[in-house]
């Protein structure tokens, strides 16, 4: 039982070693399909429910959720963005009203579709969606459907 106990703590220390080592650069020269990163993020990244809870408005930048280890949506979206800038990709990042409250992705162009990451991995974007949530900017101000088309790369 002891031994197995050991090899447990073992393993959950060198997986808590091996993450702390871990930067943006790694994970993208590691992860180069956008799949496997959105896999990765939510793997690796816990939801923080208490920054959640107590209407936390700060956005991490992907060093400080790397070192946490959590986040809120806009934390994972902000983590995939500077990782896929670094792969060569033209990511933007889009935040919405829902009925829950608001969300953020990270959306981007991938093999001539509009893809995105966040709390739920990697998707498929179907536009038609955010034609019915209202879209703002990082500071809150509000954007319209149109604006949010004008503002991507064809």
């Amino acid at each position: 039982m002891k031994k197995i106990l050991f090899m447990i703590l073992g393993i959950c220390l060198i997986s808590s070693i091996a993450l702390a080592d871990i930067d943006i650069n790694y994970l993208a020269n590691r992860y180069t399909r956008p799949e496997e990163l959105g896999w990765w993020i939510v793997s690796h990244i816990w939801y923080d429910y208490d920054k959640l809870k107590n209407d936390d408005r700060h956005w991490q930048t992907a060093e400080e959720t790397l070192k946490r280890r959590k986040g809120v949506c806009r934390d994972f979206s902000v983590l995939a963005y500077e990782i896929l800038e670094l792969q060569g990709y033209s990511p933007f990042i889009i935040v919405y009203n829902t009925i829950k409250g608001r969300h953020a992705i990270c959306a981007f162009q991938y093999k001539n579709q509009w893809t995105y990451i966040s709390t739920d991995g990697y998707n498929l974007l179907d536009w038609t969606q955010l034609k019915n949530y209202i879209i703002t900017d990082t500071k809150g101000n509000k954007m319209n459907f149109l604006m949010i088309k004008m503002m991507i790369p064809e």
